[in-house]
């Protein structure tokens, strides 16, 4: 898994740290559209990063995600086709199963079904609820796969849903009481 197909392994690593800015960006908006569009970009240099570090189960997850980001995007309310989401489950799972590298395959389907369960959500703190499964699942699966930018990207990732939930759920929730 960690046999890189390029020898410059800084060059991969600063792939993956320009999508942790991308990452952080994400759970600082409260507009789904907005967050959805910030995720797809960091998905896409995420697929490059993996596929550069021989990770090709996280590398396929993100290029599908991206897809997902953009699909998931252009609908909004009632008028989201449910076999847009069980498509997607769908395919994580036969992608998965045409990458298995063994049970490690398993971390990042799983942390990718639970993000297309949170970005079908239409309401942000949903979003950002349900996105609290997800990282540790990739923080381990970036550990194995020798991805540092993933890693901390992890951290960053949860730490920013963390203030999201913060900033737009619990503060905001707080300020409305009237004492």
């Amino acid at each position: 898994m960690t046999d890189n197909i390029i020898d410059n392994s800084w060059i991969i690593q600063l792939i993956g740290f320009v999508a942790v800015g991308f990452s952080f960006a994400i759970f600082q908006f409260n507009k789904r559209t907005t967050m959805l569009r910030i995720s797809m970009c960091g998905q896409i240099l995420y697929a490059i990063h993996f596929m550069l570090l021989g990770a090709m189960t996280g590398s396929v997850m993100n290029l599908i995600g991206a897809v997902r980001s953009y699909l998931f995007a252009k609908f909004d309310g009632s008028k989201k086709p449910i076999v847009l989401f069980w498509s997607f489950i769908a395919t994580y799972v036969v992608a998965t199963i045409l990458t298995w590298h063994g049970l490690i395959s398993l971390l990042p389907m799983i942390g990718m079904i639970t993000g297309t369960i949170a970005f079908w959500q239409s309401n942000p703190r949903y979003i950002r609820l349900i996105g609290l499964i997800s990282p540790p699942l990739w923080f381990t699966y970036n550990y194995i796969s020798g991805s540092y930018a993933g890693m901390f990207a992890e951290i960053i990732l949860l730490s920013s849903n963390l203030i999201g939930i913060y900033r737009f759920d619990i503060k905001f929730k707080f300020s409305k009481i009237r004492l």
